[in-house]
């Protein structure tokens, strides 16, 4: 915890960020790998959202069009869990066929809590039709 004696910096963002994936494809698997384990702006809760609209979704943050994918709940984790990262699977029958995606923090670690957060990385998987 010692972060600012090493120079640490880490990125935020606020309640939700966009992923352009570049083209449709059904989801198989969803993977977030978390930068901080179950403390600070760790997501404790959050979700996936897929577009589902034509063309791009609207700049202005609109939700219309959006259906949610799926929710992550890092409330009960331990630090056991933490190297596996937080995942969401799509059986093949009801996979969503999405360009774009958006996660977006209901809760993070803090006290108080509040929705901004960081992940490490995020990892999508298609299925092959």
């Amino acid at each position: 915890e010692a972060y600012g004696e090493i120079g640490y910096r880490n990125y935020l963002t606020g309640e939700c960020f966009t992923v352009d994936l570049g083209d449709h494809y059904n989801l198989y698997r969803f993977r977030a790998n978390l930068y901080w384990a179950y403390t600070n702006v760790c997501p404790k809760k959050y979700e996936l959202w897929g577009y589902k609209g034509e063309g791009e979704p609207p700049i202005d943050g609109n939700w219309s069009n959006w259906t949610k994918l799926g929710n992550l709940d890092n409330s009960s984790s331990t630090l056991a869990d933490f190297g596996k990262g937080d995942m969401l699977e799509f059986p093949k029958s009801d996979s969503p066929n999405v360009r774009y995606i958006r996660v977006k923090c209901l809760e993070n670690y803090r006290n108080p809590p509040s929705t901004i957060f960081s992940l490490c990385e995020i990892t999508l998987w298609a299925w092959n039709l």
